[in-house]
């Protein structure tokens, strides 16, 4: 069962700009925050962005404080952190 979307917005240049040039979309959605050009900004792309960066930060994290651990029970010194 698919739900209706409440909310669809029409695919703008900073739709099609994400699309085919990521890093040059980023740096335009970035320069639109700064000028506080609301109305601009390719919202429901950049929300996602950010959930995604803060999803792949905190694997990140996640794999080197595991790394650490198992680092420090090879060498036969209790981790310093809880393994997860």
């Amino acid at each position: 069962m698919t739900l209706p979307r409440l909310h669809q917005e029409r695919p703008t240049s900073d739709t099609a700009l994400y699309r085919t040039d990521f890093y040059a979309w980023t740096q335009e959605q970035a320069s639109l925050l700064r000028r506080q050009q609301w109305h601009s900004i390719d919202r429901l792309n950049l929300i996602e962005e950010i959930e995604s960066l803060g999803k792949q930060q905190r694997q990140e994290l996640r794999n080197r404080l595991s790394l650490s651990n198992w680092t420090f029970t090879k060498m036969g010194i209790p981790a310093p952190l809880p393994q997860s």
